[in-house]
């Protein structure tokens, strides 16, 4: 099996492991809208979660107040970003090799 896909089973098990917890928070961030750039609520519960699940979390990146940085470098991998935007996730590897 290639990297790409030991990965990604990786992640739908942690994903699943915690489907209970995510669903929550999204039904939480629904029903509680907030204005853009103004998500003190959502941003709290997101950076808290990520620490609570071992991330190092950054808050107050880029001036504002509820932009946040989760990382996390686990022993066998390269370091890793995951940048939470209005519900959106992206990675960014800062390090070209897997």
């Amino acid at each position: 099996m290639d990297t790409t896909k030991r990965l990604k089973g990786r992640v739908t098990v942690e994903v699943d492991a915690r489907r209970d917890q995510l669903i929550q928070i999204a039904d939480t961030i629904h029903a509680n809208p907030e204005l853009g750039f103004e998500e003190f609520k959502a941003a709290s519960l997101l950076s808290k979660a990520l620490d609570d699940a071992g991330f190092s979390v950054e808050r107050g990146v880029a001036g504002m107040e509820t932009a946040f940085r989760a990382t996390m470098q686990p022993r066998s991998l390269p370091p890793k970003v995951l940048r939470c935007t209005k519900g959106l996730a992206i990675t960014n590897s800062l390090s070209s090799s897997v």
